[in-house]
């Protein structure tokens, strides 16, 4: 005789259906809580010729109908930092993730990323910044040198203004007297070129050639080339 009172044999299965849908339900009850929808994760700026820094904001929105928690921000190098004002975000709330570049001495197209790291999600979501900084003076070759007993034959060094504006150079100097530097203007305000030589290449020499312009005019930059015997 069978005993119906005994407990139900579930088939194998049916166990891994009902396994498999509660993890579906709670992937998407993850994925509710990381609904983040981004003005854009990718921002390009070009920074001005007399900037310091420049800052980023990237606005976002949580579409979900959970609240979504932002566990921490991370920039990819120490030259850039990220911020957010609060980690907590209902439903239907905004919030924006505020970055700051700084320039310093980097010049040409920066690329910088923050990562923002989500409760719940496994992989952070990827900001991009893309910062063209403009060399106010292009010089091309930023270094020179005559091989020891070689001919004193001076080097040419080309130097283009990158930035829109004029760009005078009001001074050259040299830290060796024995290495020369003769400045000649190509197109006043726009480029320029530097004849560098040395009195003697039958010692060693080195030397640091600094150029000085009128660029921006709060605070000028100078730039330098180096110059060697060897």
């Amino acid at each position: 005789m069978i005993d119906t009172t005994a407990s139900p044999i579930i088939p194998f299965t049916m166990k891994i259906t009902a396994w498999l849908c509660c993890m579906g339900i709670f992937g998407w009850a993850a994925a509710a809580q990381a609904e983040l929808t981004w003005e854009s994760r990718e921002i390009f700026q070009k920074a001005g010729a007399a900037d310091k820094a420049v800052g980023a904001v990237f606005k976002f929105t949580n579409s979900g109908k959970a609240p979504v928690v932002i566990t921490d921000v991370r920039s990819s190098c120490g030259c850039t930092t990220a911020s957010l004002p609060k980690k907590n975000y209902a439903a239907g709330e905004s919030g924006q993730v505020e970055a700051l570049f700084m320039i310093g001495n980097r010049r040409g197209l920066q690329v910088k990323t923050i990562e923002v790291m989500i409760a719940g999600q496994e992989e952070p979501v990827v900001l991009t910044i893309k910062t063209l900084v403009p060399q106010v003076l292009d010089i091309k070759p930023s270094f020179v040198f005559w091989k020891q007993d070689s001919a004193t034959t001076a080097i040419p060094v080309k130097m283009t203004v990158g930035v829109d504006e004029p760009v005078a150079i009001v001074g050259v100097s040299s830290d060796n007297p024995r290495m020369q530097a003769r400045l000649e203007v190509l197109i006043p305000g726009k480029s320029y070129q530097l004849h560098i030589s040395p009195l003697t290449t039958s010692e060693l020499l080195t030397a640091i050639i600094t150029i000085k312009t009128d660029f921006p005019a709060q605070t000028p930059r100078s730039f330098t080339i180096e110059a060697h015997v060897k």
